[in-house]
């Protein structure tokens, strides 16, 4: 984990990455900041700097079909308990920004709503984003799609009242289980009286009883094969819904200091 001076430090250097090696490397840099500093500390190290701009894939979806995507800025963004960022989309004025939903995507097909203020200029329209760190984390991307319409009178949502058990899984719902986990994943690195550092990334798979069923160090520079296969076992041991049709990949990057 990184201490609060750390990751000053590092949150220090973000316009020097944009500025020396693109928005892409200081979007990756960021991610690295939040996956491994303590909650209690970001905002003391990234509320005093100004993170100006980072690029997000942004697709247009109208049910299951790509109307477009492209890679488009945030801008203005600030840490304010989260990533507080704005998305705008000029040339199209008559567009209705109160009409559509923004959600970030996983590249595996999982969905999670944002928090948006939209906002209609005559320049087109205009959403302020909030907890956009989480799109930048894993090359999650921004999805835009047209709001569901109104309830029929006496039918309901259309959301209501959906089993739990027919409902998919979701990053979210794996992100908060592995981030409930990390107590175990630190021990298996101070089991001995030298306590190991370094950072690994585990590719996994979910299997349809929530367990994981592939577990594969992708980056790995903790030099024990003993912890590696400690903290993998420690994987196995974490129990998920079944995804039905829901988020079932991904990566989860672990790093000890």
């Amino acid at each position: 984990m990184l201490g609060a001076l750390s990751a000053v430090a590092a949150a220090a250097t973000l316009d020097e990455i944009r500025d020396d090696r693109g928005p892409e490397a200081a979007a990756t840099e960021l991610a690295r900041i939040v996956s491994d500093t303590p909650p209690k500390k970001l905002d003391k190290a990234l509320a005093p700097f100004a993170l100006d701009a980072f690029e997000l894939d942004v697709a247009a979806v109208l049910g299951a079909e790509l109307i477009w995507h492209e890679v488009s800025p945030v801008t203005h963004c600030r840490w304010q308990n989260g990533l507080t960022c704005t998305l705008a989309l000029p040339g199209d004025a008559s567009l209705d920004p109160s009409a559509y939903e923004l959600r970030c995507a996983s590249p595996y097909g999982a969905t999670a709503p944002m928090t948006v203020e939209a906002e209609a200029t005559p320049d087109g329209p205009r959403w302020t984003l909030t907890r956009v760190e989480r799109c930048l984390m894993f090359g999650e991307s921004v999805q835009i799609a047209p709001k569901a319409s109104d309830a029929l009178e006496g039918v309901g949502a259309g959301t209501e009242y959906i089993p739990p058990e027919l409902t998919g899984l979701t990053w979210d719902q794996v992100r908060e289980e592995l981030t409930e986990a990390l107590p175990t994943f630190q021990a298996c690195t101070r089991r001995r009286e030298l306590v190991i550092t370094g950072r690994i990334e585990v590719a996994f798979h979910i299997g349809p009883d929530g367990r994981f069923d592939r577990l594969e160090p992708v980056t790995d520079t903790l030099g024990d094969p003993a912890v590696t296969a400690c903290i993998l076992e420690r994987f196995s041991r974490v129990r998920l819904p079944p995804p039905m049709d829901g988020f079932t990949e991904g990566r989860w990057p672990l790093q000890f200091q």
